[in-house]
């Protein structure tokens, strides 16, 4: 009876030293976890502090910059001119063409003034790359937010295009 009863009392510690231990590691993981996730959180909140201090940086140049951007683009009436030179350039492309000018939205002293325009034309799709590429160096600082062609019968193709010109 001596040998069963010690088995016993030697069973029941060994089960409860495994709890305890299960219990310890099960513990250990979830402090290493939230230590890890914690070391992330650091890790992140710098890189995303040095990114802030990068752009204050920056942005002190761009307020510096913003002036010689302003002199650079055109006012809003030196624009009248932009559909003849456009127009211009889709001549000597051999294409046929018109241009409209759409809504204009006043610029501030941190962001330049714009204007909407529409184009569209037919013509052979080599002459629309040859117009799009001299329009892309013109003069006119813009930007296209829609182009769209079709093709008509493969040697001629309709284009429309939609964008804005930037002002001062």
């Amino acid at each position: 009876m001596k040998i069963g009863r010690s088995i016993l009392i030697h069973a029941v510690a060994i089960g409860a030293l495994s709890g305890v231990a299960y219990w310890l590691s099960y513990d250990a993981m979830r402090h290493i976890a939230a230590m890890q996730a914690a070391q992330a959180d650091k890790a992140a909140r710098e890189a995303m502090e040095s990114q802030l201090a990068i752009l204050r940086a920056a942005s002190g140049k761009a307020n510096d910059l913003a002036p010689v951007i302003a002199a650079i683009l055109p006012t809003q009436d030196a624009l009248v001119d932009f559909p003849r030179e456009t127009g211009a350039l889709a001549r000597q492309s051999g294409l046929d063409f018109s241009f409209g000018f759409g809504e204009s939205v006043a610029g501030t002293t941190t962001t330049p003034g714009t204007v909407a325009f529409a184009m569209s034309g037919k013509g052979p799709a080599l002459k629309w790359a040859e117009f799009l590429k001299a329009f892309e160096s013109g003069a006119n600082a813009v930007s296209v937010d829609v182009a769209r062609m079709r093709s008509n019968d493969g040697k001629s193709y309709d284009m429309t295009i939609n964008g804005k010109a930037f002002t001062q």
